[in-house]
Protein backbone atom coordinates (compact mmCIF):
# COMPACT_ATOMS: atom_id res chain seq x y z
CA UNK A 1 0.00 0.00 0.00
CA UNK A 2 1.35 3.40 -0.85
CA UNK A 3 2.25 5.77 1.93
CA UNK A 4 0.68 9.21 1.90
CA UNK A 5 -2.51 11.03 2.59
CA UNK A 6 -4.60 8.48 0.64
CA UNK A 7 -3.23 5.37 2.39
CA UNK A 8 -6.61 4.47 3.92
CA UNK A 9 -8.80 6.81 1.86
CA UNK A 10 -10.18 3.85 -0.09
CA UNK A 11 -11.59 2.16 3.02
CA UNK A 12 -14.97 3.98 3.11
CA UNK A 13 -15.48 3.23 -0.58
CA UNK A 14 -14.63 -0.42 0.01
CA UNK A 15 -17.09 -0.68 2.88
CA UNK A 16 -19.81 0.88 0.74
CA UNK A 17 -18.95 -1.42 -2.12
CA UNK A 18 -19.28 -4.51 0.04
CA UNK A 19 -22.39 -3.40 1.90
CA UNK A 20 -25.58 -5.37 1.51
CA UNK A 21 -29.08 -4.13 2.20
CA UNK A 22 -30.90 -5.54 5.19
CA UNK A 23 -34.07 -3.46 5.42
CA UNK A 24 -37.27 -4.23 3.57
CA UNK A 25 -38.09 -7.36 1.62
CA UNK A 26 -36.73 -6.10 -1.73
CA UNK A 27 -33.36 -5.34 -0.14
CA UNK A 28 -33.02 -8.92 1.06
CA UNK A 29 -33.08 -10.45 -2.41
CA UNK A 30 -29.84 -11.54 -4.07
CA UNK A 31 -30.73 -9.39 -7.09
CA UNK A 32 -31.02 -6.26 -4.95
CA UNK A 33 -27.82 -6.99 -3.03
CA UNK A 34 -25.80 -7.67 -6.21
CA UNK A 35 -27.16 -4.53 -7.88
CA UNK A 36 -26.44 -2.38 -4.83
CA UNK A 37 -22.89 -3.71 -4.53
CA UNK A 38 -22.21 -3.03 -8.23
CA UNK A 39 -23.70 0.47 -7.96
CA UNK A 40 -21.57 1.28 -4.93
CA UNK A 41 -18.40 0.03 -6.64
CA UNK A 42 -19.04 2.22 -9.67
CA UNK A 43 -19.87 5.17 -7.42
CA UNK A 44 -16.54 4.61 -5.65
CA UNK A 45 -14.77 4.79 -9.01
CA UNK A 46 -16.59 7.65 -10.72
CA UNK A 47 -18.21 9.79 -8.03
CA UNK A 48 -15.77 9.39 -5.12
CA UNK A 49 -12.76 8.91 -7.41
CA UNK A 50 -11.53 6.03 -5.28
CA UNK A 51 -10.16 3.42 -7.71
CA UNK A 52 -8.93 1.34 -4.77
CA UNK A 53 -12.51 0.84 -3.59
CA UNK A 54 -13.52 -0.20 -7.09
CA UNK A 55 -10.62 -2.67 -7.27
CA UNK A 56 -11.41 -4.25 -3.92
CA UNK A 57 -14.99 -4.76 -5.08
CA UNK A 58 -13.60 -7.30 -7.55
CA UNK A 59 -13.52 -11.00 -6.81
CA UNK A 60 -10.08 -12.13 -5.55
CA UNK A 61 -8.64 -8.59 -5.67
CA UNK A 62 -6.86 -9.16 -2.37
CA UNK A 63 -5.04 -12.15 -3.84
CA UNK A 64 -3.45 -10.16 -6.67
CA UNK A 65 0.25 -9.30 -6.40
CA UNK A 66 0.83 -5.80 -5.00
CA UNK A 67 2.52 -4.49 -8.15
CA UNK A 68 -0.35 -5.70 -10.33
CA UNK A 69 -2.94 -4.14 -7.98
CA UNK A 70 -1.05 -0.84 -8.24
CA UNK A 71 -1.03 -1.09 -12.04
CA UNK A 72 -4.79 -1.64 -12.03
CA UNK A 73 -5.35 1.35 -9.72
CA UNK A 74 -3.26 3.54 -12.04
CA UNK A 75 -5.21 2.27 -15.06
CA UNK A 76 -8.49 3.11 -13.27
CA UNK A 77 -7.17 6.60 -12.50
CA UNK A 78 -6.35 7.04 -16.18
CA UNK A 79 -9.86 5.91 -17.08
CA UNK A 80 -11.37 8.42 -14.66
CA UNK A 81 -9.31 11.20 -16.30
CA UNK A 82 -10.45 10.06 -19.75
CA UNK A 83 -14.12 10.09 -18.75
CA UNK A 84 -13.67 13.55 -17.23
CA UNK A 85 -12.08 14.85 -20.46
CA UNK A 86 -14.68 13.27 -22.74
CA UNK A 87 -17.85 13.81 -20.69
CA UNK A 88 -17.00 16.11 -17.80
CA UNK A 89 -17.19 13.11 -15.46
CA UNK A 90 -20.05 10.95 -14.26
CA UNK A 91 -23.01 12.68 -12.64
CA UNK A 92 -24.92 9.63 -11.37
CA UNK A 93 -24.80 5.85 -11.33
CA UNK A 94 -28.32 4.42 -11.44
CA UNK A 95 -29.58 0.88 -11.03
CA UNK A 96 -31.25 -0.33 -14.23
CA UNK A 97 -32.02 -4.05 -13.96
CA UNK A 98 -30.59 -7.45 -13.04
CA UNK A 99 -30.55 -10.78 -14.85
CA UNK A 100 -29.43 -14.21 -13.70
CA UNK A 101 -28.15 -15.78 -16.95
CA UNK A 102 -26.68 -18.95 -15.44
CA UNK A 103 -27.92 -19.98 -12.03
CA UNK A 104 -25.50 -22.95 -11.91
CA UNK A 105 -22.52 -20.56 -12.00
CA UNK A 106 -24.15 -18.08 -9.63
CA UNK A 107 -23.33 -15.14 -11.90
CA UNK A 108 -25.73 -12.21 -11.78
CA UNK A 109 -25.65 -9.68 -14.61
CA UNK A 110 -26.24 -6.19 -13.22
CA UNK A 111 -27.10 -3.36 -15.58
CA UNK A 112 -26.16 0.15 -14.47
CA UNK A 113 -26.94 3.44 -16.18
CA UNK A 114 -24.10 5.98 -16.12
CA UNK A 115 -25.25 9.57 -16.54
CA UNK A 116 -22.45 11.88 -17.61
CA UNK A 117 -22.15 15.58 -16.86
CA UNK A 118 -22.47 16.35 -20.59
CA UNK A 119 -25.97 14.82 -20.63
CA UNK A 120 -25.03 11.54 -22.33
CA UNK A 121 -25.81 8.15 -20.82
CA UNK A 122 -24.27 4.71 -21.11
CA UNK A 123 -25.45 1.33 -19.86
CA UNK A 124 -22.80 -0.99 -18.44
CA UNK A 125 -23.16 -4.67 -17.63
CA UNK A 126 -21.42 -5.82 -14.46
CA UNK A 127 -21.11 -9.58 -13.83
CA UNK A 128 -21.44 -10.15 -10.08
CA UNK A 129 -20.77 -13.29 -8.04
CA UNK A 130 -21.67 -14.21 -4.49
CA UNK A 131 -18.41 -14.49 -2.53
CA UNK A 132 -19.50 -15.99 0.75
CA UNK A 133 -22.44 -13.64 1.27
CA UNK A 134 -20.85 -10.57 -0.34
CA UNK A 135 -21.45 -9.71 -3.95
CA UNK A 136 -18.31 -8.85 -5.89
CA UNK A 137 -17.55 -7.98 -9.49
CA UNK A 138 -16.30 -10.92 -11.50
Amino acid sequence: MTVGKHKWGWLPALLLCLACGSGDRQENTPEWQATLAAKQCYEALYLQKQPEGFLYGRLHAGELPQDYRQQLVEAYRGHIRLVERQHGGVKTVDMARTALPDSTLGVMQVFLQLRFNDGKTEEVVVPMVDDGGRWRMK
